[in-house]
């Protein structure tokens, strides 16, 4: 009753039936809180019960044939600025969480490391189904495309088709990218499903623990993805998502030999100058001499961006040099592999 009335006032029952087993070790059912509160008259009924019944809607018949891939902007902690923006892998068959993010910007950086941890963690899922963002879909050079966006594209294939930077990544380990039909939101309703349980739980447990800053937010996700994936009874399947995930996994082994790193990040061309330096982003960077040549004025150079924010120069398949990946807004920058 005490916890009730402090931290735990704003949980619904079977909130408060997972935080109380979770935290204190606690072991009742909703009912019996449910009963305790009404008879000690703190029990107050706030919530609409929902009675939308699910509608049966297309399944991956195994984990690991389709990940649903979205980004939430919401406030997730109320100290907050201004709304975090949390980066979400879904495993369509088992509902589990293979990678969670939060992040200042939907940036690719930042949904290429979501990426990197399912497949790390996971293996090779069949495809990713997206919405049709710039950082995902392809962009139609007769488009009018904002400037920021730009950048987020490649040029691949005999044809040099544009295709944008998270697509390039997928393709280069063999995964295929399906995009979510425009205007229709439903084909989506699997994510947005656990971003509505996330806004409603998650924020109110980062509250109770005084999270306040998306460093500490970001540690307290990953408890949290642990809690559900392994102990929440999922709505719909009635299952836990991990062990239905068990059931039938069809995630595919890394083969040996490739360097995610090296695919995990963006890559552009650029041509040397006079001078020894090149442009990116308005940024200019010089070269400088090495073992190989002591200048490449009018060379080629392959540009590769990590998720270290770091950013090195090849030449003909050789490492040239290499720089801190400069930010347009560097106090707002957090280093994506601690």
């Amino acid at each position: 009753l005490r916890l009730r009335e402090s931290p735990y006032g704003k949980l619904n029952m079977v909130h408060l039936r997972d935080r109380l087993l979770e935290d204190h070790g606690i072991d009742h059912s909703r009912e019996y809180y449910r009963k305790l509160l009404i008879r000690k008259k703190l029990y107050r009924s706030d919530q609409k019960k929902r009675r939308t019944k699910h509608r049966k809607r297309f399944e991956a018949p195994e984990s690991g044939l389709l990940i649903q891939r979205d980004t939430s902007i919401h406030l997730w902690v109320r100290e907050s600025e201004k709304p975090w923006k949390l980066i979400l892998d879904l495993d369509d068959h088992s509902r589990k969480i293979t990678g969670a993010f939060f992040s200042y910007h939907d940036d690719v950086l930042s949904n290429m490391l979501v990426a990197w941890e399912t497949l790390t963690t996971h293996g090779l899922p069949h495809a990713y189904y997206t919405d049709n963002n710039p950082i995902f879909n392809p962009l139609n050079k007769k488009a009018n495309i904002p400037g920021q966006y730009r950048l987020y594209r490649v040029r691949t294939g005999r044809d040099q088709e544009a295709v944008s930077q998270f697509k390039r990544a997928l393709l280069e380990v063999g995964i295929q990218m399906i995009h979510a039909t425009p205007y229709q939101p439903q084909g989506k309703g699997k994510v947005e499903r656990i971003f509505r349980f996330m806004q409603d739980r998650l924020v109110k447990e980062m509250e109770i623990h005084k999270i306040r800053d998306i460093h500490s937010g970001n540690k307290y996700l990953k408890k949290w993805v642990n809690w559900y994936n392994h102990k929440h009874v999922h709505s719909v399947t009635k299952m836990i998502p991990n062990e239905r995930y068990l059931k039938g996994n069809g995630f595919r082994e890394i083969p040996k030999g490739i360097d995610l790193e090296q695919i995990f990040c963006l890559k552009y061309s650029r041509q040397v100058k006079a001078d020894n330096t090149f442009q990116l982003e308005g940024q200019t960077y010089q070269i400088r001499p090495n073992a190989y040549r002591i200048g490449y004025a009018k060379a080629m150079v392959e540009i590769r961006i990590y998720l270290s924010r770091w950013m090195k120069v090849f030449y003909k398949g050789k490492e040239i040099d290499q720089f801190k990946y400069l930010l347009k807004s560097p106090k707002e920058d957090i280093l994506l592999l601690q």
